[in-house]
């Protein structure tokens, strides 16, 4: 055992060391340390992701004022501290980060449900070709049952639900979770898979698409009039046997992105962007332009007219570059004069000034100009939405134009990623409270709730007429799948 002067001098070599934050190589020879080793399997199928990073450990050597050294093969793990407690603390600490990096690796596949359908019976048959929709070929019969269809969708989801979660709050980065309205298409399938199939061979069908893809949600609509005349039906909702838009709540809002170049794969975002750039300019942010999905659900319903997504995804959020700044205060919003009634949502401008040095690395230019409106007695939103998309800055040309439709809840972005003072990580109440809201302390009902107001609106949209030729004339938008 060391003597009392050599646990003295242990213990100030270590208080130099963490004055200085220096844990990132190896312990220092000359000090009386406990060390801690931990073993992981070396099947890379359960081993997981990003440990190898040296950077992952970081937070932990910090927190915890360890060192944390890894084998050549990196499936051994001793961490040294001069403290017992803090040992255990970073054992603790260590075995949570490997059990959340395993959970993002076996989340991110995507997970695809069939959306049950109470008018369905064993005779019903659902058309499943390549580049197509799967759809219902067959007469239904009955009426829609919101109530059973949202009970058998929790059932389904009730297995994702906690482990998604779980691995969504144990990301450091910001998240950001939305529901997104479109249509199913598969781009491949397997060859014994037939092209009519019953609810339950599709269901099967479907295990199959979550496990190797193949099938997706094409969430970007090319006819913009439809969007306005959705936006119309959807407003004269009285909320009998349904839900009704709280008109007073209705807003619109603008939001502009500039994908930077192949070599930065990152975007500039200009979130309730008014024009006024000494506005916009401190609230500017830019982030990874293809963001990480940990959490991507898709409910195909080939009896309805859409299906629809659940989707949660990671964004590093950072300032932008001051190269941009004088871009962004300088960027101009020219936006529709709205005269008619009907027109809830028309094509804006951007007027970009004179070219200067961030010429060369805009790739593309996107204005999004979305109707916004609270589902009323709900924490839910609805946002329907055109977006106007240009190749690099010019924004005089004629853009391609798309529309889309989503809910979130107005809480979300703040609740999901509030953060526990204590263990840093996100923090959504007890049982989810926070994200789930509600009365009932059951988060499986809370959870249900959510889902039924999802299947209302994609039900109140099956029931909107279909566009006429009238309203078809002199459309403003361009396809793009």
């Amino acid at each position: 055992m060391a003597s009392a002067k050599a646990q003295v001098n242990d213990k100030r070599l270590v208080a130099e060391v963490a004055g200085k934050g220096d844990y990132s190589d190896e312990p220092p020879a000359d000090l009386d340390l406990i060390r801690a080793r931990v073993v992981l399997p070396p099947n890379w199928l359960i081993y997981p992701s990003g440990l190898e990073l040296p950077e992952m450990l970081n937070d932990i050597r910090e927190r915890y004022q360890v060192w944390i050294v890894s084998s050549e093969s990196t499936q051994a793990f001793d961490i040294y501290s001069d403290s017992i407690s803090r040992l255990q603390g970073a054992v603790i600490a260590f075995n949570q980060l490997v059990h959340d990096l395993r959970l993002r690796k076996e989340l991110l596949a995507e997970v695809l449900t069939v959306q049950h359908c109470a008018r369905a019976n064993k005779d019903t048959r659902i058309s499943l070709k390549l580049m197509a929709r799967p759809e219902v070929i067959t007469p239904l019969v009955g009426r829609h049952d919101i109530p059973a269809t949202s009970a058998a969708l929790l059932e389904s989801l009730r297995p994702h639900l906690i482990n998604s979660t779980e691995c969504l709050m144990s990301i450091s980065s910001n998240l950001r979770m939305r529901v997104n309205f479109g249509i199913l298409k598969a781009v491949r399938k397997k060859k014994e898979i037939p092209e009519v199939l019953t609810y339950d061979e599709f269901a099967e069908a479907a295990k199959t698409f979550s496990i190797r893809g193949g099938i997706g949600l094409h969430d970007r609509f090319s006819e913009i009039k439809l969007s306005n005349h959705i936006i119309k039906h959807l407003l004269a909702l009285d909320g009998n046997g349904g839900i009704r838009l709280v008109k007073d709540s209705v807003r619109r809002a603008y939001s502009l992105t500039l994908r930077l170049n192949q070599l930065d794969q990152k975007e500039v975002w200009l979130q309730d962007w008014t024009g006024d750039g000494e506005v916009a300019l401190p609230r500017a942010k830019m982030g990874v332009a293809m963001p990480t999905s940990y959490l991507n659900w898709v409910m195909a319903a080939p009896d309805m007219r859409i299906d629809w997504g659940l989707k949660a995804d990671e964004y590093a959020v950072e300032d932008v570059p001051e190269e941009f700044h004088g871009l962004i205060k300088e960027l101009k919003l020219k936006p529709a004069r709205y005269k008619e009634s009907g027109n809830f949502l028309r094509p804006a401008e951007v007027i970009f000034p004179r070219p200067g040095g961030w010429k060369d690395r805009i790739q593309q230019t996107r204005l999004k100009t979305s109707f916004i409106a609270e589902i009323h007695d709900t924490p839910y939103l609805l946002e329907i939405s055109i977006t106007q998309i240009w190749d690099k800055y010019k924004t005089k040309a004629r853009p391609r134009t798309v529309w889309g439709m989503e809910i979130y809840g107005k809480h979300w972005d703040s609740a999901m990623n509030h953060v526990d003072a204590i263990s840093r990580r996100k923090d959504w109440g007890e049982a989810q409270r926070n994200v789930w809201v509600g009365k009932d302390p059951n988060m499986w009902k809370r959870f249900q709730s959510f889902l039924e107001v999802v299947l209302h609106v994609q039900k109140h949209v099956e029931d909107i007429p279909p566009l006429t030729e009238e309203n078809l004339e002199n459309t403003e938008s361009e396809a793009e799948e």
